[in-house]
């Protein structure tokens, strides 16, 4: 029952609540199908432009440190390593010239 409201949840617009949802599914929920729906979901969005926030990223480090399954870990992994990597290249290139605005590079 869980499960398919998580996957309704999954065809409605993303936003703060639908996002706070998922990460209580992930941290809470016994079921590990719910967990992984929840992931999966919480990725999509990010993937689609939705801002992983310090909440998001605490959250998915918690999961990488306590998570049983190994699939949910992988999918926090690759997330918070893309993250990383940008924050990295973000810090590269502001180094590199202090002035340059690299948000209005890539419009």
């Amino acid at each position: 029952m869980r499960l398919q409201a998580l996957k309704t949840l999954a065809s409605l617009p993303f936003d703060d609540e639908i996002k706070k949802t998922y990460l209580h599914v992930l941290v809470n929920d016994k079921v590990p199908g719910n967990r992984i729906e929840a992931i999966n979901s919480l990725v999509k969005a990010i993937e689609s432009g939705f801002k992983a926030d310090d909440e998001i990223l605490s959250v998915f480090k918690n999961q990488l440190e306590q998570e049983e399954n190994p699939y949910i870990k992988i999918r926090a992994k690759t997330i918070l390593d893309s993250k990383e990597l940008k924050n990295a290249n973000d810090n590269f290139i502001s180094n590199i010239n202090p002035e340059f605005n690299h948000h209005n590079f890539w419009r």
